[in-house]
């Protein structure tokens, strides 16, 4: 997965609107910039997986919850820059989550 940039799947949001599950673990050069990018492109988005991704923070996280309120599963493993604030968010905006790690 060392190859696979924000670029790559900044690309594959805007062409793929219907997305519903991603999966960027171990993405290193994958970061908060591709997650608004999904955010904002692919609503219907119900499962993203992105522990040891690139450094993910609170404002790719509200993105995320505000442009994907039908998020069941989200994984944010080992993102450090993730605070309270971003699970509030998440709370308020993302009522199918069922699994969040």
């Amino acid at each position: 997965c060392n190859s696979v940039t924000d670029s790559g799947v900044i690309a594959l949001a805007n062409a793929c609107s219907q997305l519903s599950s991603l999966d960027v673990r171990l993405c290193s050069k994958v970061s908060g910039l591709a997650v608004k990018a999904v955010a904002s492109h692919c609503a219907g988005l119900t499962s993203l997986y992105s522990e040891r991704a690139g450094c993910v923070d609170d404002d790719a996280v509200s993105c995320l919850a505000r442009g994907c309120p039908g998020l069941t599963t989200l994984d944010l493993g080992m993102q450090d820059a993730i605070t309270d604030s971003a699970l509030l968010i998440l709370a308020a905006n993302c009522h199918q989550l069922r699994s969040l790690s």
